[in-house]
């Protein structure tokens, strides 16, 4: 796993050290009847004819990935690797030739790497079917820019108490040529590890900018208004990012500070020089950018919330929604610093929950600033 890291950390004399050390090891344990070869860069197949069932293949692959819990001894220190192992066994209801085995085994393989890396996956059709499918989405993909599948649909961004829209958030959906929609969280992660998030995201920036001048133009929003657009960590090791967005902002004609970029946290914890890098260039052009948590646990802590509210209100009705939401204020500032990303979250929904319920009285003379506290972060 990662072996490109020790490549580019320690040198490719250590990547060699760390190969030749990895191949003894597995010599070493395999039977005799076993055969171990090394069929690319960091990848090793092992064929043990001896294994009569998918539980004795397990237990094999097991003993394997124990052989990476010690350090490997190199020149330059020891270091830790681990290994993604995928299990591939000889069908015993249809035809398997050699080459079907070993691509079996490496679809196994990338998905234990999916999985999280360090652990084994066994393959089954099923993984085939979605290597199948990934490989279709990916190659429509490349097309899709080209036939104009993409589009923007705009999430305005309101003032709760006044309930003016002071902005958007362009979102990117993708509907194929026969009407079928691909969800985001389809076609994105594919779209970043095939790099054409690069071409997709300069042509989302210069859209939603152009969609906005447009609407300043038009009067149907304030001339304050921002747009926001996501970026993702491939764009922002792109060293041409900062050339795209500048383009955009001149194309377009929006003033630089009505743009903002949003980015995840993970960007700043995988590449932190380069995100810090190309992060200081893009404030140099007046841009401003919001750093927040992985989708994933946001919709996590606001289903959660939503879900507790909704069933309180239904039950008991807004005066009872109004009183937990108190209650979980009181306990929030009580709270603050323990965790900045569920304090600006929860605030934000308490403040979205007052305003469905008919409380925006309720906020407006709380010590709640609902816009301040989802700029918490």
């Amino acid at each position: 796993d990662r072996f490109k890291n020790i490549n580019d950390s320690l040198g490719h004399a250590a990547g060699d050290e760390v190969l030749m050390t990895v191949a003894q090891r597995l010599v070493a344990v395999v039977p005799p009847e076993a055969t171990v070869a090394r069929i690319s860069g960091d990848e090793y197949v092992v064929l043990h004819p001896a294994t009569a069932s998918a539980a004795a293949a397990m237990a094999f692959a097991e003993r394997l990935l124990e052989l990476f819990r010690e350090p490997l001894p190199l020149s330059k220190g020891d270091v830790f690797v681990t290994a993604s192992i995928g299990v591939a066994a000889v069908s015993t209801t249809s035809a398997t030739s050699a080459d079907d085995l070993v691509r079996h085994a490496d679809t196994a393989m990338y998905r234990a790497k999916d999985a999280g890396r360090n652990c084994i996956a066994v393959y089954d059709e099923s993984m085939h079917e979605r290597v199948a499918h990934r490989l279709a989405v990916e190659t429509a993909l490349y097309r899709a820019l080209d036939r104009r599948e993409l589009r923007l649909f705009h999430q305005p961004i309101l003032d709760l108490p006044s309930g003016e829209v002071v902005g958007f958030e362009a979102l990117m959906r993708w509907q194929q040529a026969d009407g079928t929609m691909v969800p985001p969280v389809e076609f994105i992660p594919i779209a970043e590890d095939t790099g054409t998030i690069v071409s997709i995201g300069a042509w989302a920036l210069l859209e939603a900018l152009t969609q906005l001048r447009q609407w300043i133009d038009d009067g149907v929003c304030s001339a304050t208004a921002t747009m926001s657009v996501n970026v993702s960590p491939r764009q922002l090791a792109d060293p041409n990012f900062p050339a795209i967005v500048s383009e955009a902002i001149h194309r377009s004609g929006v003033a630089p500070q009505l743009l903002w970029l949003e980015v995840t946290e993970s960007v700043m914890i995988t590449e932190p020089e380069v995100a810090l890098a190309t992060l200081r260039k893009l404030r140099s052009l007046g841009v401003r950018m919001a750093l927040g948590a992985e989708p994933a646990r946001v919709r996590r802590l606001v289903l959660k919330q939503v879900a507790v509210m909704t069933v309180i209100g239904g039950v008991f009705g807004g005066a009872a929604v109004y009183f937990v939401a108190r209650f979980i204020e009181s306990l929030l500032f009580k709270m603050d610093g323990r965790d900045p990303f569920v304090f600006t979250v929860s605030i934000g929904l308490l403040a979205l929950i007052a305003f469905i319920a008919g409380l925006v009285p309720a906020i407006r003379a709380s010590r709640i600033d609902p816009m301040k506290a989802l700029r918490y972060e």
